[in-house]
């Protein structure tokens, strides 16, 4: 009874210290989006490696799924998101890639029936 007592307040005080954790490195990630850091600057990876120390910690200490706690703070996502240095892709490049490669396929295309025509029209005389 006072060993579960025990454990559950050690829980509860590890539980709202990771809250604080990830909620000082959300807070710090906000920050340096607003001072314009660039994505994949050091810091957001800095902070993204505190926040998953911190939460696998947590869970290797009180055998908590880490699925589980990272589903309780969407913002975890955006962190590493900033700390992959991946931008979102850019939706203009592969169409402007798709109409050159209509073109080229389009010039290939009528090239090769030209030269199909000619060498139909060479042998059929």
């Amino acid at each position: 009874m006072i060993k579960q007592l025990i454990h559950d307040a050690k829980l509860s005080w590890d539980k709202r210290g990771l809250e604080s954790t990830l909620a000082q490195n959300i807070t710090l990630m906000e920050g340096h989006k607003a001072a314009d850091l660039p994505i994949g600057h050091g810091y957001y990876q800095v902070l993204a490696t505190r926040s998953r120390l911190a939460i696998q910690h947590f869970c290797e200490k009180y055998q908590v799924p880490y699925d589980d706690v990272v589903v309780g703070v969407p913002q975890l996502k955006e962190l590493e998101h900033m700390a992959d240095g991946k931008s979102q892709p850019n939706k203009i490049v592969p169409v402007g890639i798709g109409i050159v490669m209509a073109i080229v396929a389009g010039t290939v295309t009528l090239a090769m029936c030209h030269n199909l025509y000619v060498y139909l029209t060479h042998w059929v005389r």
